[in-house]
């Protein structure tokens, strides 16, 4: 078990020490104290001194008062319980104050109650973690190359379907997380997500022809009116769209330094698609499905050569 103590000392005249004495009558043990324990989010405790420390900033005690204060690091889904008590010692005149911090072992139940919550919450970040296969999103479109803006394509819309589906896609996740949870444990998710926040900073969509995107994320939130559902805003990052044998990807009218090589038919149909709406001449071998194509450009065209 571990005690930190505290202590210090303050020397006050009769006006102030009766006025301290008065304050501790007319504000009775346990006053303001929650009906929910105390819980404190701190992902950046790991030793003793910090948890304890966290404990006692939690707290807003007056003298004689104590409070349990359970602390929680969400990302190790680590929690310990401490007791903070303020205690006034001395003699009238000369009077000090001190802390006691104790580790206690705490309920059984918040204690489970917030293993529950810590697990689920961090499940759901796993989930944003990892990448999304474009097969399970309800999309209108097949790579990620139908992303980038070009002269009359419908390249805005798509993003903003692509932003909406994987929205959808984490709500029904969330949801199915969180369908028979308690209300502590609902607002214990809550807090996490407003205190800790998720580690993940942006999500990767791969679709089938090999191509793939990043979505940033930019801002996670709750329904107040229906509590099983979470919004998550995404940002389509287009500079971010990587494809296999590609040296990069052009998201601009720009191939003078563009190459790629053995390609398969679908994707270079895609390569093409997007050279033609960003005007860019391709020149070569006709399409062959069985074969894989290779590309070199220049300022202002593409060479296409076939191997089968």
């Amino acid at each position: 078990m571990m005690v930190l103590t505290i202590s210090k000392r303050i020397c006050v005249r009769n006006v102030q020490f009766m006025l301290l004495m008065g304050l501790m009558w007319l504000v009775p043990l346990g006053a303001g104290a929650q009906s929910l324990p105390n819980i404190d989010v701190c992902n950046d405790c790991s030793s003793d001194l910090q948890f304890s420390q966290a404990a006692f900033s939690a707290t807003d005690l007056f003298p004689g008062q104590s409070e349990d204060v359970y602390v929680v690091n969400v990302t190790n889904e680590q929690t310990r319980v401490f007791r903070v008590t303020l205690i006034i010692t001395g003699s009238f005149g000369d009077t000090s104050l001190d802390v006691s911090i104790t580790e206690i072992s705490g309920d059984p139940a918040v204690l489970g109650d917030i293993a529950t919550a810590t697990t689920t919450f961090r499940n759901f970040n796993d989930a944003l973690i990892q990448d999304i296969d474009a097969e399970d999103l309800d999309l209108s479109f097949d790579s990620a190359l139908d992303l980038i803006d070009a002269g009359g394509s419908s390249a805005s819309g798509l993003r903003r379907e692509l932003q909406e589906e994987l929205t959808d896609y984490y709500s029904d996740f969330w949801r199915s997380m969180i369908t028979d949870v308690t209300d502590t444990i609902d607002s214990l998710l809550d807090k996490f997500l407003a205190e800790s926040g998720l580690d993940a900073e942006y999500d990767i969509v791969v679709f089938e022809d090999g191509t793939k995107v990043r979505l940033k994320i930019e801002e996670v939130g709750r329904v107040a009116s229906d509590p099983l559902t979470i919004i998550i805003e995404f940002d389509v990052d287009l500079e971010s769209i990587t494809a296999p044998g590609l040296n990069f990807v052009p998201v601009e009218p720009d191939f003078s330094r563009f190459s790629a090589s053995d390609l398969d038919y679908d994707l270079a149909q895609e390569l093409r698609d997007l050279a033609f709406l960003f005007g860019i001449p391709v020149v070569g071998a006709d399409d062959v499905q069985e074969c894989r194509s290779s590309w070199s450009c220049g300022v202002d065209r593409c060479t296409v050569t076939v191997s089968c």
